[in-house]
């Protein structure tokens, strides 16, 4: 009986969902494996407090900080660590390469524990990097995850809501570029598959890419990279290993498109614009109200100011990298290390911006928090 019980509890027990979870799930199929981990999490503090104490502070937290201090062992490391996204170290065990030129691998952490191990590192790396706005974004994801409605969402049309508000409602990201011709819309992550396809059907490619992962999940994308293998578009050897077919999913991506910096940049900076252009409204102006109005909202006038000049960096470095996508002189190599490069850049200057305009102290290194913690006297020789 006993084994019995303990066999489901490795595994999702579907059994445990009541009619309405099944309805749900039955146009929304990943509704009931999200209500049954969040009930798990709450019975077992209710039932089995102390095993999961035990589990918590002897097993998940001497590892946390163990690859804690690994993913920020050195200079290169530490750039590395700090570009990742939060969401991206909130529900994933991170494991730098020992060569931190190459991707890190990624394997995704037990529901149950997921928000344990991520308050553990958003902890130290808000010691670390200074910057209190690293609890702000895990509690973002914590709400992030505890929201049921985008998994409400019936898989037979959610791709189609999805292309339509141009968001993808887990990610909160944009499912296509804007403001460019049907064939040229596309990332410079689609796979060339789907560009030539969608091509072919006159169908922007982003979202044909997104429509077959929406429609097939992650083994219609998988088919699309064995589709560059198959036809010679990319070469083992080319493809990132985070793009590799079925063993990519392990791996993260080094250098990001857009790392942790790029992402909080345009979150501040949108808020900011809206509140500039409804400023220069003409009817505003006429009344008068611009003035009260940009003075109410200082900080976000401040941040458009100063925020203006990146944006349009950063726009022309995406400029840039279509041209190095599109340049056919260029091989596959080539292209990779001018992109990565580019992706380098971009990210340096969103920190230096973040960093500046949110008036931080410079972010200490790892290996001298850990030194100044442990030895608390030699607190500046543990400073960079």
């Amino acid at each position: 009986m006993r084994v019995g019980e303990r066999a489901r509890e490795s595994d999702i027990d579907f059994s445990r969902q009541g009619m309405l979870t099944a309805w749900i799930t039955g146009i929304s199929s990943f509704f009931a494996p999200y209500m049954i981990g969040q009930e798990r999490v709450v019975r077992e503090i209710r039932d089995h407090p102390v095993r999961l104490l035990w589990r918590l502070n002897i097993v998940l937290t001497p590892l946390a900080l163990a690859l804690w201090a690994w993913n920020r062992r050195d200079d290169e490391n530490e750039e590395q660590w700090r570009q990742t996204p939060r969401f991206v170290k909130d529900n994933n065990w991170i494991v730098h390469h020992p060569d931190p030129k190459k991707e890190p691998f990624q394997f995704r952490l037990p529901h149950e524990y997921g928000w344990f191990v991520g308050a553990i590192w958003a902890t130290l790396d808000r010691m670390a990097d200074k910057d209190p706005d690293t609890y702000k974004a895990l509690a973002r994801d914590i709400v992030q995850d505890l929201n049921p409605l985008p998994r409400v969402v019936p898989n037979a049309f959610r791709s189609e809501l999805e292309i339509w508000a141009n968001q993808n409602f887990y990610t909160d990201r944009p499912v296509y570029p804007e403001g460019r011709l049907p064939e040229y819309t596309y990332w410079p992550w689609t796979s060339q598959s789907a560009i030539d396809l969608g091509r072919a059907i006159n169908v922007p490619p982003a979202v044909l890419q997104h429509e077959i992962r929406g429609k097939l999940g992650t083994l219609g994308e998988q088919a699309l990279r064995v589709a560059d293998l198959a036809r010679g578009v990319e070469t083992p050897g080319t493809v990132p290993a985070h793009a590799t077919p079925f063993f990519g999913r392990f791996r993260g991506a080094y250098p990001r498109t857009s790392g942790e910096y790029i992402n909080r940049f345009y979150e501040v900076f949108k808020d900011a614009e809206l509140v500039y252009r409804t400023g220069r409204l003409p009817e505003l102006m006429m009344k008068r109200e611009t003035g009260p109005l940009f003075k109410d909202r200082a900080d976000a006038i401040r941040i458009y100011a100063s925020g203006r000049g990146l944006a349009a960096a950063l726009a022309g470095f995406n400029q840039i990298l279509a041209i190095v996508d599109a340049d056919p002189k260029l091989s596959a190599e080539q292209k990779r290390a001018r992109q990565e490069d580019i992706y380098r850049k971009k990210n340096e200057m969103a920190e230096r911006w973040w960093r500046k305009t949110m008036k931080l102290p410079p972010p200490e290194t790892g290996r001298g928090m850990i030194q100044r913690l442990l030895s608390p006297g030699t607190e500046e020789e543990a400073r960079p």
